[in-house]
């Protein structure tokens, strides 16, 4: 152990935390803070699924929000894999709904006394609070993705802009889905990317 560096670790895996982790064989191309290696063979077994290796294994809880990660420098990785939706029925109260947790939102409503339901999008401050923001900056940007669940009665989504740059009540049937662009660059607004019907 020295004091700009120390590993922990055997030959199938290991972890490094220093000054710069990487070797000096990469002629200087990117320096790393840390470095996690697992290469533990763990590909025969009875369990049913596939196996798998885990760089990093995160497991975050009590928290009123909880987040595997944070970082201010973009993430670099072959893929992200979103594997939660937020379930959203509703009914005749009020609904929430934080962007920050979850970016793929299933919607259900079957009153039988109403045709559709007209929903309102969270205003600005809300989804700045969803993300522990006063302000939103003005580059802030997220993408959602809404659809509407099988045997849904009609779902309307106000004040969205549409691909001409005009504001619309966008009415979703059952089965219907939309990618949807939330920004503050040029104010506040939530812009459709993409939609299948």
């Amino acid at each position: 152990i020295y004091d700009d560096f120390f590993r922990v670790g055997g030959s199938k895996g290991y972890v490094m935390f220093g000054d710069d982790v990487i070797p000096s064989s990469s002629g200087g191309a990117f320096t790393a803070a840390g470095r996690i290696v697992n290469s533990a063979p763990n590909i025969y077994g009875n369990y049913g699924f596939d196996q798998a290796n885990y760089g990093l294994f995160i497991d975050v809880t009590g928290g009123t929000k909880n987040y595997g990660i944070c970082s201010n420098a973009a993430l670099l990785a072959p893929a992200f894999i979103n594997t939660k939706a937020k379930l959203l029925t509703f009914g005749s109260g009020n609904y929430t709904v934080d962007f920050s947790q979850h970016n793929i939102i299933l919607m259900y409503y079957n009153n039988p006394n109403y045709g559709r339901v007209e929903v309102t999008l969270p205003a600005e401050s809300s989804v700045a609070s969803q993300f522990g923001l006063r302000n939103l900056p003005s580059d802030f940007a997220a993408v959602v993705t809404f659809r509407v669940r099988p045997g849904s009665k009609n779902i309307i989504l106000k004040g969205i802009y549409n691909h001409n740059e005009g504001m619309q009540d966008y009415e979703m049937a059952s089965g219907d889905s939309v990618m949807v662009l939330i920004t503050k660059a040029d104010g506040f607004r939530y812009q459709i990317l993409n939609h299948s019907s």
